[in-house]
């Protein structure tokens, strides 16, 4: 398996972090701690879209060509 790089090791950090929140997230919940719960939760969700547009946009190569963007 090869080392990431550029977009692909970016991906991969935001994904890790993702999951470290995701577990976090859980851990909260499970021991019935509500102190900024909601908020977490609405952060990880948005979280978790945003990388999934990143994902899509960078598979259909969107922003390779100088002054595209992301959506």
């Amino acid at each position: 398996m090869s080392q990431p790089e550029g977009d692909e090791l970016l991906l991969h950090e935001l994904r890790n972090r993702l999951n470290l929140l995701g577990f976090a997230l859980h851990a909260y919940r499970r021991d019935g701690d509500r102190t900024h719960l909601e908020d977490m939760a609405q952060a990880y969700e948005a979280a978790v879209e945003l990388v999934a547009r990143l994902d899509a946009s960078r598979r259909a190569g969107v922003g390779e060509e100088p002054g595209q963007g992301l959506p």
